[in-house]
């Protein structure tokens, strides 16, 4: 399948049997819309399609046909920006459309709506834009599914075997459909499309698909707090650079020390520090260190010279005719 994910932007019209049964009123009218939208944008995100409403728009008629529709919408001149425009026709009970017909005049269709029967709907509403896809009744899937490998073959609840896959094959032939050509907004925000819209915080798609832990599917809001996830993404920044700083605090705790030494800066006694250097430069008897007294070469580095002579004269573990004292 190709990897592009392609937007479609829907002008939906309603005509005046439909109007007629919402009262009229406008915000019944756009959540019938929205819930029958949500539906089709749940059968359509597999097959890297997101659903966007451009515009709702009431359409005066009764029985409308294809062309009647196609007429209106010639005759408007101020239309939002759209790539599909589709009737709902009250309790039509089927639909037509012109195949192939996107990204040219005949991107129509008509398709039947019964306020009682969303999943009806919906498949209605999909069987007419796959015709406007390019997707004929006479086409012949070339593929079976029980055959191919997973992830080879396409199909989806509902349609004929391989005709979901056909219509992924279709997507990359339409130029205006590529997501560089897109640069219209939606009108009408619909949450669970995959797309962040107007008031949304987020939009992960539908419930089903949302791969985001963080968002809301079903009203694209953050599970926390904007200002929550802020406070819990500096304090957990903070938390992961102080273990790296602790996990690293050994090579920066000898640059430090060797910085110290350099400037001739004095450690306290009970330090790490000071133990290590005694370590280093002492030369351990039993449980005792000694110091050993040190001399620069001719080259810069130094050399052991024998302990002192009062160090000497207090152990008498070193048989002293065998040591050398330098004055």
């Amino acid at each position: 399948m190709d990897p592009l994910v392609r937007t479609i932007d829907f002008l939906i019209a309603v005509d005046s049997p439909l109007t007629q049964y919402f009262n009229y009123d406008e915000s019944k009218i756009r959540s019938a819309v929205v819930t029958l939208m949500h539906s089709v944008s749940a059968y359509l995100y597999p097959l890297k399609i997101r659903v966007a409403l451009a515009e709702i728009v009431p359409i005066k008629g009764y029985n409308l046909s294809l062309d009647d529709f196609g007429s209106w919408k010639k005759a408007q001149n101020h239309q939002a920006a759209h790539d599909i425009a589709v009737l709902l026709r009250y309790k039509h009970e089927g639909g037509i459309a012109y195949v192939n017909g996107v990204c040219s005049v005949n991107s129509i269709a008509v398709a039947g709506f019964t306020p009682e029967a969303t999943s009806k709907n919906a498949w209605l509403f999909i069987h007419e834009v796959a015709h406007v896809l390019g997707l004929s009744h006479e086409a012949q899937a070339t593929c079976s599914c029980v055959q191919k490998q997973p992830g080879e073959c396409l199909r989806l609840k509902g349609f004929e075997e391989c005709s979901a896959q056909q219509l992924a094959d279709l997507l990359p032939k339409h130029r205006c459909l590529e997501p560089n050509n897109r640069l219209r907004r939606p009108i009408v925000s619909l949450c669970g499309n995959g797309i962040k819209e107007f008031e949304e915080e987020c939009d992960c798609g539908p419930e089903k698909w949302c791969d985001n832990i963080l968002c809301n599917a079903t009203d694209c809001r953050f599970v926390l707090k904007k200002n929550l996830l802020f406070f819990i993404f500096s304090f957990g920044s903070a938390f992961i650079f102080f273990i790296v700083l602790v996990s690293t605090g050994e090579f920066t705790f000898n640059r430090v020390k060797k910085l110290l030494h350099a400037k001739g800066r004095k450690v306290p006694p009970s330090s790490p520090v000071c133990n290590e250097v005694e370590e280093k430069r002492g030369r351990r008897i039993g449980n005792k260190v000694l110091d050993v007294a040190k001399s620069p070469d001719l080259n810069g580095s130094y050399v052991v010279m024998n302990p002192p002579k009062n160090l000497l004269n207090s152990l008498a573990i070193f048989p002293r005719d065998n040591l050398l004292l330098t004055p």
